[in-house]
């Protein structure tokens, strides 16, 4: 039953894209869920699914707490023991690196050893650059008068081995290496027990053991398993997501609104696929739908094909084209190019361009611009999410369009539901831009360049337009 119930979450806490280094069960007459998160993973989707996934393995909903971690949280305790203690529970149904069960096995050794050797150990220790334990013997009960009791030494050998066997019973291929001597290491050491760091011997080894912290096998191991689940396990779109989109424009003395929805999905382990819708009035009526399909790696580029068609106030325009975007830490270079049909404005070619920097991870700036035969337009654009703990997926935004002789400027939130927690998130591992607004854009600047008058729309990455003078 139990490993059944560790293979449920498993399967659940997988589908979860915030990295889970640990969760436990307590009060098994009542379970209660933990789950353990470094605390900058924390988000305001993470509650409701845990709770979800809770509910799916017990077929009811159960009492959920999120812990997050900062670093200091494990620099702080001093010996293997007191980070166990703090992450204890009566059922353990996640450890994904396994990192808690080796930590737990390693204390269940050292209380081992302790109770068949007792007083002739001096300390046990872990070696986190070797991945060793290390048994440092009292030397004074294998010495006497200046001669080594062998006899002694070599029954000592077999019990440590006996009781890291035991402790590692189901896991011998896990057991780390040993060392057995009198001298104390060289190499920074941690404490495994209480008892190994209150014996220690002088200054040298209290300096020895203030250099690694817990943090060395602990939040380490924990680190390592959070940046391997985004490396392996991320896809092009970490969960279906939505967002919708409201805005109100300064037209040069007209008004206008707009709204939008997207739906992004993920398509495959890499792929995903999105949809876009925009309506509105600004001086005439306007809509448009996109569609897209792309290839993502998160961490290093977006590869897609687009179609879209909008319209304004009868005027039309239909794209289809090839996209990429390349990611460079807090910058995203965007571009586009491919075929633009119009009834009212002929046919050609068109291509798009953006510049964004992420000066925060919730704070964003972009340049770029949108070419045809017909018109071409810049864009700015700054968006800003403040991470409300009971909204965390709403964000600000402020944007201007400019070509030719017109301009307009047009301030707007978006509100991603079942997404990340950060806009660069957001634009990397959810959304990407919305071609419905890009399509109504090109369609606006061809009626205000050719003299028709109309708005000029703007995308931002996750959505929105500005109209323009008429």
């Amino acid at each position: 039953m139990t490993e059944a119930l560790k293979s449920k979450f498993k399967t659940e806490f997988r589908a979860i894209k915030t990295p889970v280094f640990l969760a436990g069960l307590d009060k098994p007459s009542k379970p209660q869920l933990t789950v353990h998160v470094k605390a900058e993973a924390r988000n305001g989707y993470l509650s409701s699914h845990v709770k979800r996934a809770a509910q799916n393995v017990f077929h009811a909903p159960i009492p959920v707490k999120i812990q997050p971690w900062k670093p200091e949280d494990f620099e702080r305790p001093e010996t293997l023991e007191d980070v166990v203690s703090k992450l204890n529970h009566d059922l353990v149904v996640h450890d994904p690196t396994g990192a808690y069960d080796r930590a737990r096995r390693i204390l269940s050794f050292s209380t081992r050893l302790r109770s068949q050797l007792s007083r002739d150990i001096a300390g046990i220790f872990f070696a986190p650059d070797a991945g060793s334990l290390v048994i440092v013997l009292d030397s004074s009960r294998y010495v006497d008068s200046r001669a080594l009791r062998l006899k002694q030494l070599c029954e000592t050998e077999k019990t440590v081995y006996a009781a890291i066997g035991a402790a590692f019973a189901d896991r011998l291929d896990e057991v780390p290496p040993l060392r057995i001597g009198f001298g104390f290491p060289e190499t920074p050491v941690v404490a495994v027990d209480r008892a190994s760091q209150l014996n220690g011997r002088g200054q040298l080894r209290w300096l020895r053991l203030k250099k690694t912290a817990m943090a060395a096998l602990m939040a380490t191991g924990f680190t390592i398993s959070q940046t391997a689940h985004a490396a392996t396990d991320t896809p092009a779109v970490s969960g279906t997501n939505t967002q919708i989109t409201g805005a109100f424009a300064d037209n040069y003395g007209e008004s206008g609104g707009a709204a939008s929805f997207s739906l992004a999905a993920p398509w495959g382990d890499k792929g995903g696929v999105q949809l876009d819708a925009a309506a509105g009035y600004a001086g005439g009526d306007f809509s448009g739908i996109a569609a897209q399909v792309f290839m993502r790696n998160p961490d290093k580029y977006l590869l897609g094909l687009l179609a879209s068609y909008g319209q304004y106030d009868g005027e039309d325009a239909s794209r289809i084209g090839a996209k990429g975007e390349i990611y460079l830490s807090q910058f995203t270079l965007a571009a586009q190019a491919g075929a633009q049909f119009s009834d009212s404005f002929g046919d050609g070619g068109y291509g798009k361009v953006d510049l964004g920097w992420y000066a925060t991870d919730n704070f964003y700036m972009s340049v770029g611009g949108d070419f045809s035969d017909d018109a071409d337009v810049g864009v700015v654009a700054v968006e800003y999410r403040p991470g409300f703990e009971a909204y965390n997926g709403l964000s600000f935004f402020a944007e201007g369009t400019f070509g030719g002789n017109d301009s307009a400027v047009m301030i707007g939130f978006k509100s991603q539901y079942y997404g990340s927690s950060t806009l660069k998130e957001r634009d990397r591992k959810d959304m990407t831009q919305n071609e419905a607004f890009n399509v109504l854009r090109a369609v606006a600047a061809m009626k205000d360049q050719s003299g028709y008058g109309g708005f000029t729309g703007t995308d931002t990455g996750g959505g929105g337009f500005t109209p323009p003078a008429t």
